[in-house]
């Protein structure tokens, strides 16, 4: 009986987090950190604390987060230096977000002190920045209005981000002078800042920058971002947020930014949407039937993120599209979705192939046509290894 004991697998000894915070394995370390900030325990700010200098980053960011979480106040003064000093952005980040929680006016006092001194400044702009709480009103801010007149270009912009973030109900005219400033990295970072701010009030303000003719890509992308951001932050608001959207893309310069808008929200994350698929196909199918074709392309492949049954079965009837690349777009998102093995997929494929004056629409029918033992596929490739286009053929 004992030799058979011996020779069975034994259970292995629960994790004891006390003890696997120190040990000389950084993944040990790092679960142990991480059981503590999804279970507690009784001595979590001692046990965090000591790891805020370990020599593992993410380590060190997970303590820091946590002992914000846990408004760690004995843990101010350690932060406060891993916000000017960690070596790693993501550390001084953490480290800053902590004390936005533990205490964000003392942090914003003894940071702002930093501001203005040659090889502290852009480190103590990005740590207030970090602290992402409304402080505008209790303290000065001369320091950081004063950088805004520099001509130095990085001093400026961090000022700015930092401004934005602390300005609680002065936000959004904080943010509108800074939206018409020429310096374009500004803006985007403005634009990046007011979106991690949670505030519903500039919700709209940000959006109508889509109406501007000739909106730059570089900055619609942080807009969406910033956008996406806001929504999920307050989906109480869900309804005016919507109001504030359709009335956005009214404007025919404003209205593919806003389908792209809706694809985002309509997306599953993590088994979830930020806003319902029926109510995003919805949203989406006025733009399906547009008369501008680039707009259908774009609402086509909205539709493809958006990707529930109901936003496919809209997108096959856009493969008889006037337009070729409304056509690819939609018999690609339906072919990938469903796969050529589906009987209507298949059909549509294969027609395509066969008929579509579009090279670009035949390419892709035959790229999702390799399905095996489906006899009506082979005869279809065979008569496109013919094709006067080299990609059809190749792709057949």
């Amino acid at each position: 009986l004992g030799a058979f004991l011996l020779a069975c697998p034994q259970s292995a000894a629960p994790a004891d987090p006390a003890k696997d915070i120190a040990s000389n394995d950084a993944t040990v370390r790092l679960a142990a950190v991480r059981a503590i900030a999804e279970k507690g325990h009784a001595d979590a700010e001692k046990l965090l604390a000591k790891v805020l200098d370990d020599e593992d980053w993410e380590i060190a960011i997970v303590a820091a987060t946590e002992l914000g979480e846990l408004g760690a106040k004995k843990e101010l003064a350690k932060l406060l230096t891993l916000s000017m000093e960690a070596p790693v952005r993501g550390l001084r980040r953490a480290a800053a977000e902590a004390l936005g929680h533990i205490d964000a006016l003392t942090a914003y006092e003894k940071l702002v002190k930093a501001v203005g001194k040659d090889d502290t400044t852009l480190r103590a702009c990005e740590a207030i920045e970090g602290l992402r709480a409304p402080l505008e009103g209790k303290f000065t801010t001369k320091a950081l209005e004063k950088l805004l007149d520099e001509r130095e270009t990085g001093p400026r912009r961090a000022a700015a981000r930092a401004l934005v973030a602390i300005a609680g109900d002065g936000r959004a005219a904080r943010l509108k002078t800074f939206l018409e400033d020429g310096d374009l990295v500004l803006r985007a970072g403005v634009i990046e800042t007011a979106g991690k701010s949670g505030d519903a009030k500039v919700f709209e303000q940000l959006a109508k920058l889509y109406e501007r003719n000739g909106f730059e890509d570089f900055l619609a992308r942080r807009v969406e971002t910033a956008l996406d951001a806001l929504w999920r932050a307050n989906p109480e608001r869900e309804d005016e947020f919507l109001v504030a959207l359709k009335g956005v893309a009214s404007q025919a310069s404003a209205r593919a930014h806003v389908a792209r808008l809706y694809a985002r929200l309509g997306a599953e994350r993590d088994g979830a949407r930020a806003l319902d698929a029926a109510q995003a196909l919805a949203l989406l199918q006025p733009m399906l039937a547009d008369s501008s074709a680039s707009l259908r392309a774009t609402a086509a492949a909205a539709c493809g993120r958006v990707a529930s049954e109901d936003a496919l079965d809209a997108l096959a009837k856009l493969i008889e599209d006037a337009d070729g690349r409304v056509r690819r777009i939609a018999l690609g998102v339906v072919a990938r979705a469903r796969g050529a093995k589906h009987e209507a997929t298949r059909a549509m494929l294969l027609e395509h192939l066969a008929k579509d004056g579009d090279v670009r629409v035949r390419e892709t029918a035959a790229s999702y046509l390799g399905v095996r033992n489906v006899p009506e596929v082979l005869p279809v490739l065979k008569a496109a290894l013919g094709d006067p286009d080299w990609h059809v053929m190749t792709s057949a």
